[in-house]
């Protein structure tokens, strides 16, 4: 109720009817950290923003069992008070109905969507995205957050649930004078189903990027899931991502966590790793260990450690591009990185 008067009251400075803003509601997430990090060369220390945002959803009954949707998510900088780029995060109008949601804006891949629950350390240094959807020096090939994205999300089947993507075109802007990249010349599409029954969850998910690895089409595919058994959470998964490039081929990778709550506390701890790709000593281990103490439902406090392990030729990324962390850590090739923070988190 607050959240919709406050923004009845944004609504109200800026002179738009109150009717128009009847079923939205402001939220938001505020996550801030002090880090120790070293890069394979140097220690630095920094404070950091890790994927604080703002934004406004809503609905509108269309009649017919029809419902108007959207969404609008900005990401900003809370460390450095730097206001990020409107609508930066998950953007979008869409229509509901009895048969599932569509929608059409910048919005989270199914493959991504698929198995984010499964990270007990999402936007912090220990972020799995390290090594998931990454491939050697390229973090966050996939794993990713689409521009020009249509999205379909299916009802809930007795826990069943389908999603699937198609992106016109993954570059930034889409130009059509760009020498190298015509529209729709790297699109893309994501499918993923879940399946939710008692303690357990599994996924499955495939993507495809068209020209999106050194002008080839580079495919990923990933199972996964994770058990609860009382205070305990288990997760696991497989990936295997195709570069489609001659010479380099793919890389299998897996995921283990495990995440122990007790009260408001928590202890957790994470493993990955990535395999050789064609080329030899190119994969690379992920460590990390944390706890936390919710304060309220709202406000929380965590610690966390994390390396990347990089062989000869890999070059991890600590909390790499598509990981949620503010400020990663990027290692020379070859070279490991380290971190250690001390963060809070409110949610609104």
């Amino acid at each position: 109720m607050q959240k919709k008067v406050l923004v009845f009251a944004v609504a109200a400075a800026m002179g738009l009817p109150a009717a128009a803003m009847a079923d939205t509601t402001l939220y938001g997430r505020m996550n801030m950290s002090v880090d120790r990090v070293n890069n394979g060369d140097a220690s630095s220390h920094q404070i950091a923003s890790n994927s604080s945002r703002i934004g406004v959803r809503g609905s509108e009954d269309l009649g017919m069992g029809l419902r108007g949707v959207f969404q609008m998510e900005a990401g900003f900088d809370a460390a450095s008070g730097t206001q990020g780029t409107l609508a930066t995060r998950n953007t979008y109008l869409g229509v509901a109905s009895e048969f599932g949601e569509v929608r059409l804006g910048r919005h989270d891949t199914p493959y991504k969507i698929s198995t984010l629950r499964l990270d007990p350390f999402a936007d912090t240094l220990g972020d799995y995205n390290s090594i998931m959807g990454s491939f050697s020096d390229n973090a966050g090939l996939f794993e990713r957050r689409n521009l020009n994205t249509a999205i379909y999300l299916s009802p809930n089947f007795d826990g069943l649930q389908f999603m699937a993507s198609y992106t016109t075109d993954t570059d930034e802007n889409g130009d059509v004078r760009s020498a190298t990249n015509d529209p729709n010349e790297r699109n893309a599409f994501s499918l993923a189903g879940t399946f939710t029954q008692g303690p357990m969850y599994v996924a499955v998910a495939y993507e495809q990027l068209n020209e999106g690895f050194q002008g080839e089409d580079a495919k990923a595919w990933k199972v996964g899931g994770a058990y609860t058994i009382d205070a305990l959470t288990l997760s696991a998964m497989y990936e295997n991502i195709d570069s489609g490039v001659t010479g380099t081929g793919d890389r299998d990778a897996f995921f283990l966590s495990a995440k122990y709550q007790f009260g408001q506390a928590y202890v957790m701890g994470t493993y990955a790793n990535a395999g050789d790709n064609d080329d030899k000593d190119t994969g690379a281990q992920l460590f990390a260990i944390g706890a936390g103490y919710d304060l309220t439902r709202r406000t929380g406090l965590y610690a966390t450690y994390a390396t990347v392990r990089n062989d000869d030729n890999a070059r991890y990324s600590l909390a790499g591009t598509n990981s949620g962390k503010g400020k990663g850590v990027v290692p020379a090739e070859g070279e490991n990185a380290w971190g250690f923070q001390v963060g809070v988190t409110h949610n609104f």
